[in-house]
């Protein structure tokens, strides 16, 4: 009986053994970063709650780590702080809307503090400093496309549409303020003497005109357009073959497959 019970003890050992190589292997790595089936698992359970959603495959849940971790790389080579105190700062930040502070809270209730930190409020803050610097940026990033903007609003005269300002990223727009859309202009208080403002996807060379506005508007740099700069640039290798075919399926034709290496 005694030998009995050392042999199921040591079967005990090694199966927990063997469950524990097998969650913690990676399934797949990007750049220096192991995802392995517990954070995959752990994912999983965040977005589901967050997302209001009863099932996701579990390479579906990969892509979605993957992109965050790249966003998190693009972050840094961007020069934008992601540190621990800088995710605390806005996490107090968004604290301050009650509704979003009883569901984080409630997310960590049922997964913890850490985990919810880890694979919810550092993705989702990340995404929105980088497209924050990404569409304010007019130093650098967004510069020719805002120098563009300023030269027709330092030369047009307000007249109806002049070839010499259109271009790739610029056209000229008519539009009433009954139109749909118009939403896109409210805070503005349009006179007839044009005005120079901006949105989260264009500049605005503009002015009203009776019940009609009218002017010019410069497409901003884009994500795509501002990660193409990093073609190529992130190593990702898979340990299983399946999470390698779903990436490429989802990537199919977006920026995501654009940044990476397949090792």
């Amino acid at each position: 009986m005694k030998k009995i019970l050392i042999v199921l003890f040591v079967f005990l050992i090694l199966a927990f053994a063997v469950a524990f190589f097998f969650q913690t292997k990676p399934i797949l790595t990007v750049e220096n970063k192991r995802i392995n089936r517990q954070h995959i698992e752990m994912y999983k359970q965040v977005y589901l709650k967050v997302n209001s959603i009863d099932s996701i495959y579990s390479t579906s849940i990969a892509y979605e780590m993957i992109k965050d971790e790249l966003i998190l790389r693009l972050c840094s080579l961007s020069g934008i702080d992601i540190s621990d105190s800088t995710i605390g700062s806005y996490d107090k930040m968004l604290r301050s809307d009650t509704s979003l502070s009883l569901f984080v809270d409630s997310l960590n209730i049922l997964f913890g503090e850490e985990n919810v930190y880890r694979y919810f409020l550092v993705p989702f803050i990340s995404k929105n400093l980088l497209s924050d610097m990404i569409l304010s940026d007019n130093k650098s990033i967004q510069k020719d496309r805002y120098a563009e903007s300023a030269k027709i609003f330092g030369n047009w005269t307000g007249k109806d549409c002049d070839n010499i300002f259109l271009s790739p990223n610029t056209e000229y727009f008519l539009q009433h303020l009954s139109d749909e859309g118009y939403e896109e202009h409210q805070n503005i208080n349009l006179t007839p003497s044009k005005q120079m403002y901006e949105d989260n996807v264009y500049y605005y060379v503009a002015l009203k005109e009776n019940n009609i506005i009218k002017g010019y508007r410069t497409k901003k740099v884009t994500f795509d357009e501002f990660a193409l700069q990093f073609k190529r640039h992130f190593d990702i290798k898979f340990a299983d073959k399946s999470y390698e075919r779903a990436f490429l399926l989802l990537s199919e034709e977006t920026i995501w497959k654009e940044l990476v290496n397949i090792k």
